[in-house]
């Protein structure tokens, strides 16, 4: 059989059956796209003589599981083996001189580019050799069981796609000798979660971290010339540029800061927990398709003048595009462009730190939830709901029971017989004014104030008082009294004792000092025994001593006949 005349081989069947296939002797040039998509081959036996695989020539082939390449290849074209999933090996024959393979890894004859990763090998880490300086375009693209991936100093560039749908990878160092990274570098690693950038990279590509929706924080050497992060957030070096929002930030809202005069195209993809995104007036340009895939996202607050169209994604899913215009440092909606679905948007406080002001009347019925921003009719300047204005006049105050101290808290009661009023929330001041956290339990004069919620009829008011609304705790009244006694002249001195009224004595708390007026009882009289209360005055308890009294009397003169003994008496308790 003679050689095919043919040297280059254009096509071959997406859906030819089959499982391998041999190049015919005499090919040298195996064509672009070649055996795009082809759902059969498992092996392919390239001849030596094949010169030039083009670029994507076996893109897609899902099922290929291992590739040779002879010593004749001089030249291998971009994403030749794109998107191969079950690819587990690229060989290359030792004497070939301008490509060289490492545990089935495609590198040029030098090991300086790092030009395929098969996507199907099954390790879950890889280090590159330290002889690589540039990690070639789409080498790593599509491998799915890679972790973690170790970039050794000495890597210099990593081209566009590079690490594209690698979709596990969780860790990657950026060493200090990367200089640029390329377009679509890491798009769609969607397991990532945090990436540095050294002081050494100056040109990062469009894309390159979109679509990194587990990507929590992009921090910035502080050294870096060109680049700079705020809160995860990356921008150029005078965070005049906004250029990646990292997609698995948990924040559900987030406004650009003022510096901002620009944003990146797809600066926000893929966001899952975004609701809200605010733009500054400083932002005066967009690129294109700035906020895409965000699917929570509800609203976008936009300045007026802001060249925005076909921003968000085309369909706008349930995304609002909300316009404001700044007047005396107040935020005014001047526009709402609701989201398919949406028949209101939500206004929220501030918008880029200006109080929203106002809503256009005109679009009042698309006002969804807010705070009320009424004027002295009560009329709400974003919504235009009227609502009665409540004033203290509309409360009864009702003082609690029980105003004397007993450990437990005196709760005011304040009701009305308004339709529509919303909740009541009772405060409570002391007499300097200092707002208690619930109501007050110790002696004191207090002042009641209201908060009242937005009701159905009537608008929320606060701090709503009157100067009939207080009460005082009065101190409960403890007395501390002696006991009396009365014994005979001679007789042992009593011990001295009190009696307590209003608590027991193990409530009390301290033992007051007693003290009789007489050293002993050696001569007759009346005494008095002193209560001494030795405690400072406190905001719970007011406290009364009473005094005893300690009578000593003679002895009896008389005795029975016969004579007899005398025997100690036994004093008298009063």
């Amino acid at each position: 059989m003679t050689a095919c005349c043919s040297t280059r081989l254009l096509f071959y069947p997406a859906n030819k059956a089959g499982t391998s296939y041999a190049i015919p002797d005499g090919v040298t040039t195996i064509e672009s796209s070649t055996f795009y998509e082809n759902n059969n081959l498992v092996s392919i036996t390239i001849p030596d003589g094949v010169t030039d695989i083009g670029a994507s020539a076996f893109d897609s082939c899902k099922k290929l599981t291992s590739v040779s390449i002879p010593a004749s290849v001089t030249n291998i074209g971009i994403e030749a083996f794109n998107s191969c999933e079950s690819l587990t090996k690229i060989s290359v024959d030792a004497n070939n001189i301008t490509y060289s393979s490492e545990n089935g890894v495609l590198f040029d004859k030098n090991k300086t580019f790092l030009v395929v990763y098969p996507a199907g090998k099954s390790e879950n880490s890889y280090t590159v050799p330290n002889t690589v300086q540039y990690i070639y375009m789409s080498s790593f693209a599509g491998c799915k069981n890679l972790e973690n991936i170790t970039l050794n100093e000495g890597v210099e560039n990593i081209y566009t796609a590079a690490f594209m749908g690698c979709t596990s990878l969780k860790t990657i160092n950026i060493p200090s000798t990367v200089t640029a990274i390329g377009n679509q570098a890491f798009m769609l690693c969607t397991s990532l979660k945090t990436i540095n950038i050294p002081s050494s990279v100056t040109a990062l590509g469009d894309l390159a971290l979109a679509g990194c929706i587990s990507l929590t924080e992009i921090s910035v050497h502080a050294d870096n010339s060109k680049y700079s992060s705020v809160d995860g957030v990356l921008f150029d070096k005078n965070q005049t540029t906004l250029i990646v929002y990292p997609g698995g930030k948990s924040d559900t809202s987030y406004s650009v800061p003022s510096s901002v005069t620009s944003v990146y195209s797809m600066a926000f993809s893929m966001c899952p927990n975004l609701e809200s995104i605010a733009f500054p007036p400083s932002v005066t340009s967009f690129g294109y398709s700035v906020i895409i895939g965000c699917e929570k996202l509800a609203s976008v607050f936009v300045p007026e003048s802001a060249a925005f169209t076909n921003q968000i994604d085309p369909a706008k899913m349930f995304t609002s595009e909300v316009r404001y215009a700044v007047s005396n440092d107040k935020a005014n909606i001047t526009g709402i462009e609701l989201g398919t679905g949406q028949t209101t948007v939500d206004i929220p406080e501030t918008i880029c730190g200006y109080t929203v002001a106002s809503v256009a009347e005109a679009l009042h019925s698309n006002v969804g939830k807010h705070t009320h921003k009424r004027d002295e009719n009560s009329s709400c300047a974003l919504c235009g709901e009227n609502k009665t204005k409540l004033t203290a006049s509309d409360f009864t105050f009702t003082a609690p029971s029980n105003l004397v101290y007993n450990g437990s808290a005196k709760e005011a009661a304040v009701t009305t017989t308004v339709s529509g009023a919303g909740d009541i929330t009772v405060k409570y001041y002391n007499e300097s004014g200092v707002k208690l956290s619930s109501a007050p339990v110790n002696a004191g004069k207090y002042t009641v104030k209201i908060d009242v919620a937005e009701g159905s009829e009537c608008a929320a008011a606060n701090e709503l008082t009157d100067s009939t609304w207080t009460f005082t705790i009065t101190k409960a009244a403890v007395t501390i009294k002696a006991n009396s006694y009365t014994v005979k002249v001679g007789a042992d001195f009593p011990a001295l004792d009190y009696t307590v009224t209003g608590l027991s004595k193990e409530e009390l708390g301290f033992i007051p000092e007693l003290d009789c007026s007489a050293a002993d009882t050696s001569t007759a009289g009346t005494y008095t025994i002193t209560v001494k209360i030795n405690v400072a005055e406190d905001d719970k308890y007011i406290y009364t001593a009473q005094n005893g009294t300690l009578t000593v009397q003679k002895k009896s003169s008389g005795g029975s006949s016969g004579g007899g003994s005398s025997r100690p008496t036994t004093p008298t308790t009063t």
